[in-house]
């Protein structure tokens, strides 16, 4: 969903695939099994093309069906983050840990908000609870290191 590997000026190839993408999705919307991970796509899709209200209008429409939609709750995070909407990103994170407190994807989207905070501290302990539950976790490693470099 987020184009942001393609660079400077590339903003009319953004929207175009993001165009294409939403078509696809909502061809696919009548053959998939479940049409609740297709409304999470398209919304996702909305909120990106810049269509805040319909992308929320069909955020609503799938929290109404269930409330416990983890990746998509964790996509919402990153793009509130994006937006500089730091609160209502924190909530989301939170709301998929309360149901699975070692989802790596929440705790990962949570460190980036910490660090946005400037809190490393915090940043730093959940780096930590990560490779507990995936040793090898790159982001984690990394992250880790990064702040320990920022701290001599």
């Amino acid at each position: 969903i987020y184009c942001s590997g393609l660079g400077p000026g590339s903003e009319k190839l953004k929207m175009n695939l993001l165009e294409k993408a939403k078509e696809e999705v909502t061809a696919a919307e009548n053959n998939y099994r479940s049409k609740l991970e297709c409304i999470a796509l398209e919304s996702l899709i909305e909120l990106q093309l810049g269509n805040e209200k319909e992308g929320f209008r069909l955020k609503d429409e799938l929290f109404k069906a269930d409330t416990t939609r983890f990746s998509y709750r964790i996509n919402l995070a990153v793009y509130y983050l994006n937006q500089g909407n730091d609160s209502s990103a924190i909530r989301e994170v939170n709301s998929v840990l309360n149901w699975d407190f070692k989802n790596v994807n929440a705790l990962i989207t949570k460190t980036m908000y910490y660090l946005r905070q400037g809190n490393y501290e915090e940043a730093e302990k959940t780096c930590s609870f990560i490779l507990t539950i995936d040793p090898g976790n790159r982001f984690a490693k990394e992250t880790l290191n990064d702040i320990k470099k920022e701290n001599k």
